[in-house]
Order: C-alpha cells, then sequence, then structure tokens
C-alpha cells in the first residue's frame, strides 16, 4: 500500500481529500503545517508528499526545498494544491512539483498521486510536462531550476 503525506490547514478540506484517497487504497498520514510535515518525513519514509501551498508559517518553496533537502528525501513526489492561480503559484515555487487546481476532481488528484508513486517523482522522464500522468487541465509540472 503506498502512503501519501497529505498536509493542509484546513482540516475540513483535508479531511475529504484524505477520505478520498484512503477509498482508492492509499494509506494517508495528515498533518496541519509544514513544520510537523518536514519532522515527519525525516522520521519516515512516503511515496508522496500532497500539500497546500500556502499555510501558517509555511509557504510552498520552503517546504519544497525542506523536503529535497531531507535525506532519502531528494526525489520524493511533490503536489502542491491552491485556489491560487497557476500562475502565481509560480511565482512563489521554485523546483520539480505538481500542481493541482482547487477545486479539482477526485480523478485529477487520484491520478496526481498514483502517477507519482509510480513515477518516483522524477520529472526529467517527460518531455510533455506531464510526468507523472496527470490530465492536463488539472495539473502541471515545474521543472527544477536549471
Amino acid at each position: 500500500m503506498k502512503t501519501v503525506l497529505l498536509v493542509d490547514d484546513e482540516i475540513e478540506f483535508m479531511t475529504v481529500v484524505s477520505d478520498l484517497l484512503s477509498a482508492r487504497g492509499f494509506r494517508v498520514e495528515t498533518c496541519r503545517n509544514g513544520t510537523d510535515a518536514l519532522d515527519r518525513i525525516k522520521a519516515r519514509p512516503f511515496d508522496a508528499f500532497v500539500a497546500d501551498v500556502v499555510m501558517e508559517g509555511t509557504v510552498g518553496t520552503a517546504l519544497l526545498q525542506g523536503i529535497h533537502s531531507s535525506p532519502g528525501c531528494e526525489n520524493m513526489p511533490v503536489i502542491f494544491m491552491s485556489g491560487m492561480p497557476e500562475r502565481r503559484v509560480r511565482l512563489i515555487i521554485e523546483g520539480n512539483y505538481v500542481f493541482l487546481h482547487k477545486p479539482f476532481s477526485t480523478d485529477a488528484l487520484v491520478s496526481a498521486v498514483n502517477g507519482a508513486c509510480d513515477h518516483s517523482g522524477d520529472c526529467s522522464q517527460s518531455t510533455l510536462g506531464y510526468p507523472w500522468g496527470a490530465p492536463e487541465d488539472a495539473a502541471r509540472v515545474h521543472p527544477r531550476a536549471a
């Protein structure tokens, strides 16, 4: 069973997403902020990381850097979700990740998480910019700046 760490400061939204992923066969652990999330990934491995872009005390860039600088997590697949326009998210976060715009469909979420778990977050393998098979209308990949 693939394990996903889900991070969002909106408890109701996090509960819905957790229930959706659990119903699709994922083991889901949750936390409400980036600091706790970084502590968790240092303690144990996860197959994928799904998080809101902006939470109390954490913005996506710091979270992404913290994840990918943790030993054993350098290639951890990261999926960011936000209601902000994608162009604004690109200004906030640089690095390898998939973006899901809220609201998103269950299929888009599950597709992104399945793909992330199956491909170990290797964004370099896709020439299309959608390495994990997420639907074009729901997710985008932002490769690490050279």
